[in-house]
């Protein structure tokens, strides 16, 4: 699925979360959660790591796709 993505454009840069997601929420008992830009980054990055995808661009690897056949 990811190589047919990468296929029609999709690159790291859809992979993201909504800006609201990183700004501290409003309200009662969540003053201030948010999620953390670095953190959410270097998930990212582990994620595409660990699938054997090219970490700059969130494409697989030739060896990851030669793997697969």
């Amino acid at each position: 699925m990811r190589a047919f993505n990468a296929r029609e454009g999709l690159t790291r840069e859809q992979d993201t979360l909504p800006k609201k997601m990183f700004t501290p929420l409003q309200g009662e008992q969540s003053v201030g959660v948010s999620v953390d830009r670095a953190v959410f980054e270097q998930a990212l990055e582990t994620c595409y790591t660990m699938a054997g995808w090219d970490v700059r661009t969130g494409i697989p690897t030739r060896d990851k796709l030669q793997a697969l056949g």
